[in-house]
């Protein structure tokens, strides 16, 4: 049982290294916390830029877009870093590359805490800043810089697991397994008609690991 767990471990299986702080469920608590704590804080400073006082939805529209930026850029970053290293010590499909391509996965996994994700944040608000250019005040709301910080800190995590875990905001139906409502939702409709926060889903199993946020109404 003990080879078993290690070799699981080894290619992120189901069992977890109880020692690792970068474990999934911890991971998946972070998103969680990104939501339920970080993106409140987020907002409420956020209320105390004069031009963005009133503006609810911009706001929302704004913390939803950090997320699906952040694992977008860690999704492309870590695709990148593979690839370079494929490329330059010219990998194949023998038994010596597959043994150093799960070296290299187990690597990025563990350590994840610790890999520098400036990039990452630098790509996203470079998006951001671009974007909502009429904010200029933005670019200097402690809690939204900290709430970008966490947020690709948290996608770097996700993405480097084995398989890697992805978020999901494409679905226009309601689905009580995979979704909650927003309070300002019609409960009696099934029409999705805005994302709040996106579900995360696992890799391996597809299963939803933590519920997007959403608001339906006819």
């Amino acid at each position: 049982l003990a080879e078993q767990a290690q070799r699981q471990l080894e290619k992120g299986g189901k069992f977890e290294d109880l020692n690792q702080v970068s474990r999934p469920t911890e991971l998946i608590r972070g998103y969680s916390s990104l939501y339920s704590q970080a993106r409140i804080d987020a907002l409420d400073a956020l209320d105390n830029i004069t031009e963005m006082s009133d503006a609810d939805d911009l706001k929302s529209k704004l913390l939803f877009s950090v997320v699906v930026l952040a694992f977008r850029y860690a999704q492309n970053q870590a695709r990148d870093i593979r690839n370079k290293i494929k490329q330059i010590l010219q990998l194949s499909d023998d038994k010596s590359s597959i043994v150093l391509e799960e070296t290299i996965e187990k690597y990025l996994r563990t350590t994840i805490q610790k890999y520098d994700v400036g990039k990452i944040i630098f790509e996203v608000e470079n998006q951001l800043w671009t974007t909502l250019y009429d904010y200029p005040r933005l670019k200097s709301c402690h809690e939204l810089l900290k709430y970008i910080n966490s947020a690709c800190r948290t996608a770097w995590g996700l993405v480097n697991q084995t398989p890697p875990y992805y978020i999901e905001f494409q679905a226009t139906k309601y689905d009580k397994q995979i979704h909650e409502r927003f309070h300002t939702s019609d409960n009696e409709s099934e029409t999705i008609i805005e994302y709040i926060w996106p579900c995360l889903i696992d890799g391996r199993d597809r299963a939803c690991v933590a519920k997007g946020v959403v608001i339906t109404d006819e």
